[in-house]
């Protein structure tokens, strides 16, 4: 095992803590701005399709990322900083606590990546359905399951739940570990 000085391990504490709280405030902004479209949405239409508007938005330019990327990618990253600048405190939660935990994790990853296939398999009959009509809207495929009245954006859902996956499988990992 590499021996790291205090200055090296404050650095690197330092960064994560950088990383994280820029990771946050792209997660806050955009949700902010995402609860405020989908009120307008809501007010003008009276449905709301849950993440239309972060996959349907190009930003900083067109045909660059759309909101969704950055908020995917910075959940991932925002919970990969916060969890390895705690490794120490989670290794020192209880043998018991830890093991609900790691099955807790075991089973969101399991149910999210179970989420990101359906996703994907409802998601491709879509796409075929359309070019059989011979259009092109992969960005605006939504499903209305469970509730018809709140579908959700299908590019929406996938990513969401990817990074839900990756977090829970990270968890999981380090939870493991610290029971080392």
């Amino acid at each position: 095992m590499v021996q790291y000085s205090s200055l090296e391990e404050r650095r690197a504490n330092g960064f994560y803590k950088m990383i994280a709280t820029v990771s946050g405030v792209i997660i806050l902004l955009t949700l902010a701005a995402s609860f405020v479209e989908a009120v307008r949405q809501y007010a003008t239409a009276g449905v709301v399709t849950i993440g239309e508007w972060l996959v349907s938005f190009d930003f900083p330019v067109p045909y660059f990322a759309k909101p969704m990327s950055y908020l995917s990618i910075a959940i991932v990253v925002f919970w990969f900083s916060l969890t390895t600048m705690h490794r120490e405190r989670i290794a020192r939660i209880s043998k018991f606590w830890r093991s609900i935990l790691t099955v807790f994790a075991l089973a969101v990853a399991f149910g999210s990546f179970y989420e990101v296939m359906y996703n994907f398999t409802v998601w491709g009959a879509l796409i075929t359905a359309d070019a059989m009509r011979g259009l092109l809207r992969i960005d605006l495929l939504n499903i209305a399951y469970p509730n018809p009245k709140i579908p959700w954006n299908l590019v929406f859902a996938t990513k969401l739940f990817s990074s839900l996956s990756a977090i829970s499988l990270y968890s999981f990992y380090v939870l493991l570990k610290s029971s080392e």
